[in-house]
């Protein structure tokens, strides 16, 4: 896939994102590449399909097609000022993009994923009001940027948060409205208490790291925050409302752990997984933990944290997607965990989770691989059995850090972007076969810069292109034909400036502490020279590139190329210099800095140390001219400056026109002759297109997030390529629209001597050559080590099992023929003593019924004679018993008749009391009342009469607590007489202890009475004894009853035993069967990995072929060039025979050139048919693929179908004898 990216004719036009006036362009630009993304939280790359992807580069959405190779871009708005979050959904075709405008509002623009046509804009609630929230400073609140975008599960609904602030909004898709979960707020008062105001509470937990949709309830929103807290909404038609706070360090009792991502996992058990800074992922089913995994902790499973001293730094979970029926997980360790659901059934010890395979990204030796082999970490982990790590024959990488992933609606790939920003393919297709070393991942994006990127340069006769950062301290070739990444190459310092020469085979680039000259080869960048220019920001080819110019502050200086001396130092700036710009005869340079100066320079002269060096110039104190172009017509400047203006000047640098950038800073220029129009940069991002002659009328395209940094164009004038601070760089093709060329405004191209066909070779020194060779030879034999090895253990894996299902199948048929005639001789054994302890029970119930017949008759006796005693003694109690009741019954209704009298007397007592009270209570109402009417009086009157009022109330006043003190002597009075009532009701007590008294002697002649019942009771207790003697009898009899009973009891567990021992011989039969399963499924698992490494050897001797192919190739090729470096040696030999006579010397020179030079047909008609025959040899060998691929692909559907057939046979059979054995046993 990478190296792929070609532009497509699909390819969108790009939109103008801002004009003074439509249509003042009149020309068509159109995006044809764009290198980079933004791998931060808004970059993550999207499936939208299973064959394209989205991600976000600057201020485009770019949509990448796998099979084709081509990117496409959507149509952003013109006003976009950035793109804060994205997202997609498969199932409904639709791309979300979170956008800031000019005026900062934030908005959701809803694409087509097939017709990227725009299907609506989503707002927030309240964009359309004014906000009057105050913040913690007291001022008005800043609007929200939305960095976090997801879709619910039926697309329906999409939900925007933002990481770095308390903002959460739900949007439905169909109607646009949205609701929004309220900023949390409090009051707080002011010192006089008259008015209070809002301000907002600064609460890190509420900071939302991520947030998605519950699939099992519809409306209910969760999230992570900050702090390792789980939080949980239900959004309704109108607010988004809280549900549940939960802390995961109240779960877990770690206080190190920080939830970081979350995914609510498929199934109807509502299971979410939560991601953790320490590399663990929990199994939350409401409030309890249902499993914890330390999926990026050495594997395995625990319940228990260790402490955050003990944790890696590295080990992070950045992100959880699901897959099948478990879920995929990747982190800072660089590792990705594929997680499975175990089966209910098949679960133990609460284990409902197991890690299935970890992978890891990690470059291989052939740049479009990574292996997947993990380094220290086993490569399938299964509960606490960890089973062998093969490690692999790879160079070691150093682990990079998943901070994205997607998978595929089908799920059969998986995207993983790192924190360099590769992004990686993996195929999941036979994921459930293959081991973790087979699989692998592949590249399939190209390369790009870390950070920004500080300069770039395009190649004259070469489609390359050379990029530098500082940030990331790398250079970068990009092959503008492939739209790949040719080469890269890190340095210690930091690159700030590059330029390629016209050839292509050189470079120049500046860095912090000197100025290098550079060879571009096969793949790597080689210094040839060094120059001690630290802090080079400037340097430039010259036309013809034999000169190279560099600045240093205020400092020109001007070396050969090829000789690497000095040739002129300009010095004249009194500012740092910005830019420098050649003549195209290369006998001027043209320079300007940031003192406002543009000087003009004879390159020749400063040589010679002439003063008139500088031959023009132009000073304009105030501004920095930061960028300048030639216009070849006139032979006039334009240049942008600081101050937001753009300058042209003439032949004698004057400045004829000025024009306004509208507020906004141009940063580069660049000038088109053929279409008459000039490019420029700005620091928002975009790129403006004037027409020439200038009008101040422009068109703008955007693309970039940040500020350019280099604007370049081809120079055939056809495409325009800018880099960014974003590390980002675009590819724009130009061209003049139909009007303009139908109208002959656009004049064509003239061909210069200049003008070279791109070439594609490259320079590779010999001992790179050498490395290849011998590299290709190593190749060759590890090929053939590995297949002969393969074919080894291959043949002894097949004869071990063989020999192990032989061993097995003999076993078990041995074991079972044992275990049937030991059932068999048990089951005898059990009938004879069945049938013996039947006959003894027989015995035992006669004996046992006939002693019991004598027993029951004896007592039936003896029972009717004590009968008859005990009824003539229970006569005589109730006769006693009748007369004590009498008495009893008389002295208490006695008793109730004296209560009743002392009952009346004391209540007329109490009636009259309360009587007297109420009396009391009405005179305190009176006067209560009295007392409101007065006190209502004096609310009523006017301020003049208060003080009399007041002279009034206080003379009432003293009436009443006059009136008071009677009350309080009344009442004392009726305590005395409510004393004497109580002296008189005590002694009525007395009178009532002396009835108790009397009660007591009647209960004394009731105790003898009682004594003499007990008497006779102590007779029926004798007769009693008599017949618990006969009953102890009868119970001896039931005791050997009771015995014959055990005896029978124990003979059934014998029985019993015997069924126990037979349950473990069928259990051991459930195994063999189990273990019969296993061997087949670990048969065909070895089967289908054979099958694998036979493709794999077959590919691999098809490569080394064409490696041979291709060998014999350039050896042919190199035979050829050497017999024509021969021919022209011994023609220049003989020419150099002739150096004496100039007219034979030019005749010879004539000849050699037309013999050497002029072969465009021939060479041309060599090409085509290297072409053709090239395309011929790749065609016989995809058709002889694809018919070994037919072929393999029917073997093993017949041998998959045969061994089905073989193994469902085998398992009859063994159904069949488990049946067999299963009717002995019953019987």
């Amino acid at each position: 896939m990478r190296g792929a990216h070609t532009s497509a004719r699909g390819v969108m036009e790009a939109n103008p994102a801002g004009s003074k006036r439509a249509g003042t362009g009149g020309m068509a630009m159109r995006r044809r590449a764009a290198f980079g993304l933004d791998a931060g939280a808004r970059g993550r790359t999207h499936f939208i399909d299973d064959g394209s992807v989205a991600y976000v580069a600057g201020k485009l959405v770019v949509v990448y097609d796998f099979a084709t190779g081509t990117q496409r871009f959507l149509p952003i708005a013109k006003d976009v000022r950035e793109v804060s979050a994205m997202c997609a959904h498969a199932s409904s075709s639709m791309i979300a993009v979170a956008v800031l405008d000019d005026g900062g509002e934030c908005s959701i623009a809803m694409y087509d994923s097939q017709t990227f046509k725009k299907k609506r804009t989503l707002t927030r609630a309240m964009d359309s009001k004014p906000h009057v929230g105050v913040n913690a400073s007291g001022g008005v609140g800043d609007r929200v940027s939305l960095d976090g975008l997801t879709f619910s599960e039926d697309g329906r609904s999409i939900l925007g948060y933002s990481t770095t602030s308390h903002a959460l909004v739900c949007w439905n898709v169909v109607d646009g409205s949205a609701v929004e979960l309220p900023s949390p707020r409090r009051v707080v008062s002011t010192v006089a208490g008259e008015h209070s105001s809002a301000q907002r509470v600064s609460d890190p937990t509420l900071q939302i790291k991520h947030a998605s949709f519950s699939p099992h309830e519809p409306g209910v929103i969760s999230a992570v925050c900050a702090g390792g807290v789980f939080r949980m909404y239900r959004a309704n038609e109108t607010t988004v409302k809280p549900l549940m706070v939960k802390a995961l360090n109240t779960l877990v009792k770690d206080e190190g752990r920080d939830a970081t991502t979350h995914l609510w996992l498929k199934g109807d058990d509502k299971h979410v997984a939560i991601g953790t800074s320490t590399g663990q992922v929990i199994v939350l089913e409401g409030d309890e933990i249902v499993y914890e995994l330390n999926v990026h902790r050495g594997g395995g499973e625990t319940s228990n944290a260790l402490p955050a001293s003990d944790l890696d730094a590295r080990t992070r979970v950045n992100c959880v997607e699901s897959y099948k029926n478990g879920f995929i997980t990747a982190g800072s360790s660089g590792d990705v965990v594929i997680v499975d659901r175990v089966p209910k059934k098949q679960v133990k010890n609460g284990r409902a989770y197991k890690c299935v395979k970890t992978l890891a990204a990690r470059a291989s030796a052939d740049e479009d691989l990574y292996d997947t082999s993990t380094s220290g970490v086993p490569s399938i982990m299964d509960g606490d059995q960890v089973k062998g790590y093969e490690p692999a024959l790879l160079e070691p990488q150093v682990a990079r850090s998943v901070v994205a992933m997607s998978i595929s609606p089908s799920s059969d790939n998986v995207i993983c972007t790192l924190d360099n920003k590769h992004v990686l393919a993996l195929s999941l297709t036979n994921a459930d076969i293959m081991q973790a070393n087979e699989m692998r991942f592949k590249r399939v994006l190209p390369d790009a810069h870390l950070n920004g990127v500080s300069s770039l340069d395009i190649c004259r006769r070469r489609r390359i292109m050379v990029s530098v950062s500082a940030t990331d301290k790398s250079m970068r070739l990009w092959n503008l034909t492939s739209n790949e990444c040719e080469v890269l190459k890190e340095f210690l310092d930091n690159p700030l400036c590059v330029s390629i020469h016209p050839s292509g085979w050189i470079a120049c680039v500046g860095f912090s502490d000197k100025l290098r000259l550079m060879h571009i080869l096969n793949g790597d960048f080689r210094v040839v020279r060094e120059f001690a220019l630290k802090a080079c920001r400037v340097v430039e080819f010259s036309k013809g590139g034999h000169l190279v110019a560099s600045a240093v502050g205020a400092t020109i200086y001007v070396y050969h190329v090829f000789t690497f001396e000095s040739i002129a130092v300009l010095r004249g700036h009194c500012g740092k210099v910005k830019s420098v710009v050649w003549d195209n005869n290369d006998a001027t340079l043209i320079s300007s800095g940031a003192d406002g100066a543009i000087y003009e320079w004879d390159v020749r002269a400063a040589s010679k140390d002439d003063e008139k060096a500088r031959r023009r110039e132009h000073v304009h104190k105030g501004s920095a001219y930061t960028s300048i172009t030639v216009v070849r017509q006139t032979g006039g400047i334009i240049a942008c400056s600081s101050d937001a203006k753009l300058k042209e000047l003439d032949d004698e640098l004057k400045v004829v026109r000025e024009f306004s950038s509208g507020g906004v800073a141009l940063t580069h220029v660049a000038y088109s002759a053929s279409l008459h129009r000039l490019f420029a940069s700005t620091a928002n991002g975009g790129v403006r297109v004037y027409k020439i002659p200038l009008t101040g009328e422009y068109v703008e395209f955007t693309g970039h997030g940040k500020p350019i940094t280099s604007l370049k164009l081809s120079y055939d004038e056809t495409t325009l390529h800018s880099a960014g601070d974003d590390g980002c760089l675009f590819t724009y093709d130009v061209k003049p629209d139909a009007a303009e060329r139908s109208a002959g405004e656009i004049a064509p191209r003239m061909a210069s001597k200049d003008d070279v066909l791109s070439s594609d070779e490259v320079l590779i020194a010999r001992c790179d050559l050498d490395e290849l060779n011998q590299r290709i030879v190593e190749l060759q034999n590890q090929v053939k080590e590995i297949s002969l090895q393969s074919q080894y253990q291959l043949r002894l894996k097949t004869a071990e099992m063989n020999e192990k299902v032989k061993s097995t199948e003999d076993e078990a048929t041995r074991l079972l023929e044992y275990e049937k005639q030991r059932v068999s001789a048990l089951e005898r054994e059990r009938d004879a003593i069945v049938r013996d302890t039947k006959r003894e029970l027989e015995r035992t119930i006669d004996d046992h019924e006939k002693r019991l017949t004598e027993a029951e008759d004896d007592y039936t006796s003896k029972m009717f004679t004590e009968v008859r005693r005990f009824d003539d003694l229970k006569m005589q109690s109730d006769a006693a018993k009748a007369e004590w009741e009498q008495l009893e019954t008389k002295l208490v209704d006695e008793h109730e008749k004296e209560i009743e009298i002392m009952k009346g007397v004391f209540n007329a007592r109490i009636a009259t009391l309360k009587s007297d009270i109420d009396g009391l209570q009405k005179d305190r109402e009176l006067m209560l009342e009295d007392f409101e009417r007065a006190r209502s009086v004096m609310d009523t009157e006017v301020d003049a009469e208060i003080e009399e009022l007041k002279a009034t109330y206080e003379a009432r006043v003293r009436r009443e607590h006059d009136s008071c003190l009677v009350l309080r002597g009344e009442n004392g009075v009726t305590k005395t007489k409510y004393a004497v009532v109580k002296q008189n009701e005590d002694a009525r007590l007395q009178e009532i202890e002396t009835l108790r008294a009397e009660k007591a002697t009647m209960a004394e002649t009731i105790a003898a009475l009682e004594a003499e019942a007990g008497s006779l009771h102590d007779t029926i207790d004798s007769h009693e004894r008599a017949i618990e003697t006969k009953n102890k009898n009868l119970v001896r009899a039931n005791a050997k009853f009771a015995r014959a009973e055990k005896q029978v009891a124990e003979l059934a567990k014998v029985a019993d035993d015997l069924r126990e021992q037979q349950r473990p011989l069928e259990e051991r039969v459930r195994a063999r069967e189990s273990d019969f399963e296993a061997m087949n499924e670990e048969l065909l698992r070895y089967y289908n990995s054979n099958s694998a490494l036979v493709r794999q050897v077959r590919d691999v001797k098809s490569q080394r072929e064409a490696l041979q192919r291709d060998v014999l190739r350039t050896r042919k090729q190199s035979a050829d060039s050497a017999a024509v470096v021969k021919r022209f040696q011994r023609d220049l030999h003989e020419c150099a025979n002739n150096i004496q006579d100039a007219k034979l010397l030019k005749e010879s020179v004539k000849a050699m050139y037309h013999k050497y030079i002029n072969t465009d047909e021939a060479f041309e008609a060599w090409r085509d048919e290297a072409c053709e025959m090239e395309a011929k040899r790749q065609r016989d060998h995809l058709e002889k693929t694809i018919a070994a691929l037919r072929r393999q692909v029917k073997a093993e559907a017949d041998s998959r179908r045969v061994e089905f057939h073989r193994v469902m046979r085998e398992n009859q059979n063994l159904m069949r004898e488990v049946d067999a054995c299963r009717a002995e046993k019953a019987q």
